[in-house]
């Protein structure tokens, strides 16, 4: 079975080469047979991983010493790199595609998620390439409207493979793009200009991507870290969102995620020191961002026709979600708000 195994994978990543050619993609990528094959060879991959690479994989598995003699691949990691190299020929050169975009980040996140085949990951230049150029600019699929919600699956899975170093300079360097696009945001300074169709679609696609960062951290240390960057430099610029967007879905709801997911204490990440203001100001800001949204939406005039889920409860959902979170999470002494006649938990 193995050698059989073993003669299909070397056709298959002989295939990888001549599929990824730029010529061949560009003349290509819109037939839809074309796309139909990608998608098989997407399977195929996603077979291969679960059974030779990771975890429950043994690297004295006759496949290797097939792919070895036939292509020159020894072990997992030669195989991850041509995994990967597909990976990433697939976001860059196939962005219109939403199919295979989605099952390439799906691969992706899987190889990620593995805790033998993520630190094999790290061993690649091709990651460190990507960790450090990670914008539209190299990843044109960032840029495509039907593409918006697998944003948060990209960044959630770089930042678990981010995570696993544990300095804080890649992550600074990691986050300076979303630095310089929330400065720029925080800069506008009039209403008109803040309302633009421009900054609407900066916007949104920020709050997608942090919110994929904030949920991949899972400890103290990497939650903090992003806490750090985000409170007090860029929490305005939402709540000026809240303020502003209230009655436009695709931009309120992006952002309760962001806070739903930011508030949430999964696996004792929001653990501050016994010293730090840090839950209470976090608790603030989050009924900063509750109350301008809520408050607007509730006098809010609904269009003739439209979806009242859509336009109004699904919001109203998300803000339950989040005071729950935010409520349950034990990392705020509520008290402390009536004792200095702060409104953040009465309001």
């Amino acid at each position: 079975q193995q050698l059989v195994d073993a003669e299909l994978t070397c056709i298959v990543l002989q295939l990888l080469s001549l599929l990824d050619a730029p010529a061949n993609v560009q003349l290509r990528r819109e037939v839809r047979s074309n796309q139909h094959l990608e998608l098989a060879l997407l399977f195929f991959m996603q077979q291969f991983r679960k059974v030779y690479v990771g975890d429950q994989a043994t690297a004295v598995s006759k496949i290797y010493a097939v792919l070895q003699e036939r292509l020159n691949l020894s072990d997992h990691l030669a195989v991850l790199a041509v995994l990967m190299n597909k990976i990433i020929a697939n976001l860059k050169r196939r962005s219109d595609c939403l199919d295979i975009t989605e099952k390439t980040l799906t691969l992706l996140a899987d190889l990620a998620g593995g805790y033998s085949s993520g630190k094999l990951l790290l061993k690649l230049e091709s990651v460190h390439l990507v960790l450090a150029n990670h914008t539209s600019a190299e990843f044109p699929f960032l840029d495509v409207a039907a593409n918006s919600r697998l944003r948060t699956t990209f960044y959630c899975t770089l930042c678990k493979l981010l995570f696993s170093d544990d300095q804080a300079g890649p992550f600074k360097a990691f986050m300076k793009p979303f630095t310089e696009l929330m400065t720029q945001l925080r800069e506008q300074s009039s209403p008109e200009q803040f309302s633009s169709p421009q900054v609407c679609v900066a916007l949104v696609g920020a709050l997608r991507d942090l919110r994929g960062i904030v949920a991949a951290c899972s400890s103290r240390r990497t939650y903090t870290l992003f806490f750090e960057w985000i409170y007090p430099a860029f929490t305005p610029v939402f709540q000026r969102a809240a303020m502003t967007y209230y009655a436009m879905p695709e931009v309120t709801t992006p952002l309760l995620k962001l806070y739903a997911e930011l508030v949430y204490n999964k696996a004792q990440r929001l653990t501050f020191d016994s010293s730090s203001p840090n839950g209470i100001l976090l608790f603030r800001d989050a009924s900063a961002i509750v109350v301008a949204y809520g408050s607007r939406i509730l006098d809010h005039q609904l269009p003739a026709g439209a979806d009242p889920y859509a336009q109004r409860l699904k919001g109203i959902c998300l803000c339950m979600v989040l005071l729950t979170r935010a409520l349950s999470g034990n990392y705020v002494n509520f008290g402390v708000f009536a004792l200095y006649g702060d409104r953040a938990l009465s309001d």
